[in-house]
């Protein structure tokens, strides 16, 4: 594929680390880009981006201990509102706005976000206790 900017070089992919925040936590990753040889501009795609972003949420929430800040980047992380997640893990939104300012979160709420962030991961359409549907895209 030609480079969409200086339209000579063909593409090369390269496997480059990330470092994605989540709360309190710095999360080393790889991702991989395009780099033209002929400009030196590189590209990476919003799928790479945000596949990176959601192996850095599970490994957060697997290793803890997940406090509220964890809770709100994973939330942004699956690009849901407070409102939009409250059916997802049965809670009102105004407890998770008290869960994402919290010392803490509970296991239970970690391993709801958990569930979440696995079947974003494998692009999973999900639906709330009321019926709300919510398509998170797949992402590889």
């Amino acid at each position: 594929m030609k480079c969409d900017l200086c339209q000579k070089g063909e593409l090369v992919s390269e496997v480059v680390p990330r470092l994605t925040n989540i709360g309190p936590y710095a999360v080393r990753d790889s991702v991989t880009r395009d780099r033209c040889p002929a400009c030196g501009e590189t590209f990476l795609g919003l799928d790479a981006l945000h596949a990176a972003e959601l192996r850095a949420a599970r490994r957060v929430l697997l290793e803890g201990p997940a406090v509220g800040t964890v809770a709100r980047d994973v939330r942004k992380i699956l690009g849901l509102t407070q409102r939009e997640l409250s059916p997802l893990i049965g809670l009102s939104w105004e407890a998770i706005s008290r869960l994402e300012n919290a010392d803490e979160t509970s296991p239970a709420n970690t391993m709801a976000l958990l569930l979440l962030v696995e079947r974003a991961l494998r692009g999973e359409a999900l639906e709330g206790d009321r019926g709300e549907a919510v398509k998170l895209s797949r992402v590889s």
